[in-house]
């Protein structure tokens, strides 16, 4: 029992000294003022939810009047 428990001591230390450990600098940059100032602060930047994307289908005519534009 001894003997397993060494083991698995061995096996943890093996992977904590295998482990990467640091931290993500992000570093961002805007031009001119934009209607939302300050910009968000790179803390929240990976929290906040993806935008909906545009999934609407447009119909041939929708599609010339468009493209006329």
């Amino acid at each position: 029992m001894k003997r397993d428990q060494d083991e698995k001591d061995k096996k943890e230390t093996k992977l904590q000294q295998n482990d990467i450990s640091g931290s993500v600098y992000v570093k961002a940059e805007w031009k001119n003022n934009g209607p939302q100032m300050p910009p968000i602060k790179s803390e929240n930047l990976f929290k906040k939810p993806a935008k909906v994307k545009n999934r609407r289908e447009y119909t041939s005519d929708e599609e010339r009047l468009m493209l006329l534009k």
